[in-house]
């Protein structure tokens, strides 16, 4: 599998966000602001003067501390699955994007612990608030995914070798962070996603493994 860096993914995440995007400044909502991607992505992101919000557990942590004075960063102390409908659509309300850098730790709790759909649940969650105060209003998507969440169904499909294919169809059953990315993109690509959510405009963003060193240049397609 290819190697991507944090900073390497998070500038691509921050690209697809800058071409997707109708405004020159925009405000977006991210979750997963204190991961090695989302905090990389928070600072990118204000470089380019968005307004950015984050909704975190711990608005003490250190990961954020380089961004924590920026006058356009905002942390929000909780969780998406643990804020009500109405708490959510206040933050999403006036957002314009929203970028989802959500992971399990990796830890024996974090990996096999609750809650196991964390990524799906969340994204399902603040989707469902967009638009509560204006239905018709358009939104852009981002979600960071892993390159062993296959495109089915889309045209797009990679060519996996018959070893990869049974790996992978063990991981989705024997760890539950993997099958919570399958199944979070499969909710972004079904008919009910896209009868219910007309104007949420998405795209997955699927590096390969990450690792902890310097950006590397990449292109966009």
């Amino acid at each position: 599998r290819d190697q991507t860096t944090s900073l390497t993914l998070a500038g691509l995440l921050g690209s697809v966000l800058g071409r997707v995007g109708s405004h020159p400044s925009m405000k977006v909502v991210l979750l997963g602001a204190t991961g090695a991607t989302g905090k990389r992505l928070a600072k990118q992101l204000l470089a380019k003067k968005h307004r950015v919000t984050a909704i975190v557990r711990n608005t003490k942590t250190e990961a954020l501390a380089p961004v924590a004075s920026d006058a356009n960063f905002t942390q929000v102390q909780g969780t998406v699955l643990d804020f009500s409908v109405e708490e959510i659509a206040k933050h999403v309300s006036q957002c314009e994007a929203i970028c989802v850098c959500l992971g399990h730790n990796l830890s024996f709790g974090g990996i096999f612990g609750k809650p196991r759909l964390l990524v799906t649940d969340s994204l399902k969650k603040i989707v469902r608030c967009v638009g509560k105060s204006d239905p018709k209003k358009k939104i852009k998507l981002v979600l960071m995914s892993s390159n062993g969440c296959q495109a089915h169904g889309t045209g797009l499909e990679e060519k996996y070798s018959r070893a990869d294919r049974f790996l992978l169809g063990l991981f989705y059953f024997l760890l539950p962070p993997h099958k919570d990315n399958v199944l979070a993109a499969k909710w972004l690509r079904s008919d009910a996603f896209k009868q219910a959510h007309p104007n949420v405009e998405w795209v997955q963003v699927r590096p390969g493994d990450l690792i902890e060193n310097e950006s590397e240049a990449y292109e966009m397609m």
